[in-house]
């Protein structure tokens, strides 16, 4: 039987807040890393100028329940009706655990970026010790 393979996945879900301090997933529980999800949004208010991405990590509805990690300003949107706008709203996941952020608006070609960082992911020393332990360990037996 040939060794497992190990696959660093995300610990829990990345999610921007919506309006209403709701939570959208962006990148899943368990996506395996490295990864790259992009969603487009919309502007929530009439004439806004000024969209701020706030990204959390964690599974619940509302935002405030989630591990805040950071949020990108994109600003000089021109002011349109509510929802006309789109904003073009990229995560980048690599396997050290660091999240860049983009915000784009795809009509002005205006962008803002943000690195963050993300809260438990293994250290590469404790991935190697992990390594380590599973090939020195024997199988699993049911009793």
């Amino acid at each position: 039987m040939p060794p497992p393979v190990l696959i660093d996945v995300t610990p829990r879900a990345l999610v921007v807040e919506t309006a209403g301090g709701y939570c959208d997933t962006v990148i899943p529980r368990n996506a395996k890393i490295p990864c790259e999800r992009t969603r487009i949004f919309s502007t929530a208010h009439d004439g806004q100028r000024v969209v701020v991405v706030r990204v959390a990590q964690g599974e619940e509805g509302g935002f405030r329940g989630n591990t805040y990690l950071g949020e990108v300003e994109l600003s000089g949107i021109p002011p349109a009706p509510r929802g006309e706008v789109s904003v073009q709203v990229t995560f980048e996941l690599d396997a050290d655990g660091t999240l860049r952020v983009s915000a784009a608006d795809p009509t002005t070609g205006r962008q803002a970026m943000a690195l963050l960082r993300l809260t438990g992911i293994a250290a590469e020393a404790e991935i190697a010790s992990m390594r380590q332990r599973m090939e020195h360990s024997g199988p699993i037996v049911g009793g």
